[in-house]
């Protein structure tokens, strides 16, 4: 069969792609991890506003960066799209942060960043933990590989809207009570 010596060539090739970037992976899982302490503390004593705005919240770019390396590397093999749940949930996540840290010179959004940070740190090594081949055959168009690219945004901005609406709803039940945590007042 001709298809198999190819899935089998692209699983071996994704395989020796994910040891070789196992680094990699551990340096992106720990970058984003250390932003979401940093934003966590920052968070919780009132001073996460001045923190995204400075230095430290441009640092996301680094694992930002990394990240969107290794999905590259992941999810083109061969010239083929390798787009399983694994790496659709790690693209749709890192779009996510990606859209945040745009939207974060507009608007105000630093309970969401101290969110989304932790779920994007164990997204981010997820493909390495848990490699699959899964080849999208039918990729011969543009039009295709444009329709994939808006789907995992849509589910990308589905997510910080769920995000959202959950820390709304945190915080309305919190402002029932007499005072509101510093954790949830920005």
């Amino acid at each position: 069969f001709p298809g198999i010596d190819g899935v089998e060539s692209a699983k071996s090739k994704t395989s020796w792609l994910k040891m070789s970037n196992l680094p990699l992976y551990l340096i992106t899982f720990l970058a984003y991890s250390a932003l979401g302490i940093l934003f966590w503390r920052a968070q919780s004593s009132g001073k996460a506003d001045r923190l995204n705005r400075g230095m430290l919240g441009q640092a996301i770019l680094i694992p930002l960066a990394l990240h969107g390396y290794l999905l590259y590397e992941n999810l083109l093999v061969g010239g083929e799209l390798n787009l399983g749940v694994i790496s659709a949930l790690s693209l749709i996540l890192w779009l996510t942060m990606l859209v945040y840290w745009v939207a974060s010179f507009f608007y105000p959004l630093v309970g969401l960043q101290t969110l989304v940070l932790p779920l994007v740190a164990i997204a981010a090594v997820l493909p390495a933990l848990f490699p699959g081949v899964h080849m999208l055959s039918q990729r011969n168009s543009w039009a295709f590989d444009a329709h994939i690219f808006v789907a995992m945004l849509a589910y990308s901005l589905f997510t910080i809207a769920t995000l959202h609406a959950g820390l709304m709803s945190l915080v309305e039940k919190r402002l029932h009570h007499a005072a509101v945590p510093p954790l949830l007042q920005s």
